[in-house]
């Protein structure tokens, strides 16, 4: 009786989760809306929704709300990608947010390092969530510091990825390594696009207008040593008139100072530019 009670239960969630996504690869769907739908009581709902994300058939973004598919796979077990998952929960909570760390760097080519987490600036959360299955660690950060960011359509829906750009992305390597450890590597990174004008000029933008001195400083720097058009530096140059000394990789402050960036080049450059990876 109670295994025929389930079965109801599940056709009657899932077909509600059909009709509600349209045609569309999935929706969303409260558990109050749940409850109404199905005539279930609270505790009825709860064990329902537990069951179903335990064996995998529909996903918790947050308490009380839930991802569904639009049409329930083969087997019955649906497990959508993470940048599925992100999009809807974001579009969800009408954030602003765009994808960095290794996911980016790795779209970029900059590395081929994986993480099993999604690291993204965002608007709306902080902190770390296991989300309808997946790792992600919210950084919330101002509106206006949302930016640099490219778009994608996500093939299997008309929902849209935000990743930081190819500049942003290097600019967040140098800004955020205490997170993603990516000092000293993240110079190497940069040398790779010291020819293209258009990047150089993207990443110079961004560093104006979202770094602080010391990350001015750091890829002020690098960018010199890489002879990049004078010109184009003197905004940086002037963003950071009475700046401290900053060493050039986190440890020791001992090595020759720059005076142009105050810098303390406390590793050879030559050394820097043979680690890429």
């Amino acid at each position: 009786m109670k295994t025929q009670q389930r079965n109801t239960q599940d056709y009657k969630l899932f077909a509600l989760a059909e009709k509600k996504a349209a045609g569309k690869t999935l929706c969303l769907l409260t558990s109050a809306e749940i409850m109404d739908t199905l005539g279930l009581s609270s505790i009825q709902t709860a064990r329902l929704l537990t069951r179903l994300v335990s064996q995998g058939r529909i996903g918790q973004l947050q308490r009380k709300l839930y991802i569904a598919p639009g049409r329930l796979p083969p087997g019955k077990l649906w497990k959508p990608s993470a940048y599925l998952v992100l999009a809807c929960y974001m579009e969800w909570l009408k954030a602003k947010w765009q994808i960095t760390g290794w996911d980016a760097f790795a779209r970029y080519g900059f590395s081929t390092q994986i993480s099993q987490k999604v690291f993204l600036y965002n608007d709306k959360l902080s902190g770390e969530f296991l989300v309808a299955g997946s790792k992600f660690v919210f950084i919330k950060i101002p509106v206006k510091k949302i930016g640099f960011r490219k778009s994608y359509i996500i093939s299997e829906s008309n929902l849209k990825l935000f990743f930081s750009s190819k500049a942003r992305a290097l600019f967040d390597a140098v800004i955020d390594y205490n997170r993603f450890g990516t000092i000293p590597r993240s110079f190497g990174w940069i040398t790779t696009i010291s020819k293209d004008k258009n990047l150089i000029k993207e990443l110079i933008n961004c560093t104006y207008q979202l770094g602080n001195k010391s990350t001015i400083q750091r890829i002020g720097f690098i960018l010199d040593k890489l002879e990049i058009n004078k010109k184009l530096l003197l905004k940086l140059k002037q963003k950071i008139k009475k700046s401290s000394l900053v060493c050039l990789t986190p440890g020791s402050r001992s090595g020759p100072i720059n005076k142009t960036w105050n810098i303390i080049e406390n590793i050879p450059y030559n050394t820097l530019m043979q680690n890429k990876e």
